[in-house]
């Protein structure tokens, strides 16, 4: 049994390249907040490595001043309230 073929396969193999190989950071994070997955450059913008980053919250990257500024534009984004944050 070999790989899946077709468009959504080539699809997906599509979006993990762009996903790992972009300069660009990207990170998706569960209902909760926690991070469920980064990209390389999303890790290295906060000094970690991914597996460092997994399970945690961007609470917990950002100095307390900032996360109270930030933190409303971060839950409207988790709530589909902007496209990006």
């Amino acid at each position: 049994a070999g790989a899946p073929a077709g468009p959504q396969a080539d699809a997906e193999r599509w979006f993990r390249a762009i996903f790992e190989r972009t300069a660009a950071g990207i990170s998706l994070t569960d209902a909760s907040g926690r991070f469920v997955a980064c990209n390389p450059a999303f890790a290295a913008t906060l000094g970690r490595a991914v597996e460092e980053v997994i399970g945690r919250t961007p609470g917990e990257f950002t100095h307390p001043d900032d996360w109270a500024d930030q933190r409303e534009q971060f839950e409207a984004a988790r709530a589909g309230g902007v496209d990006r944050y």
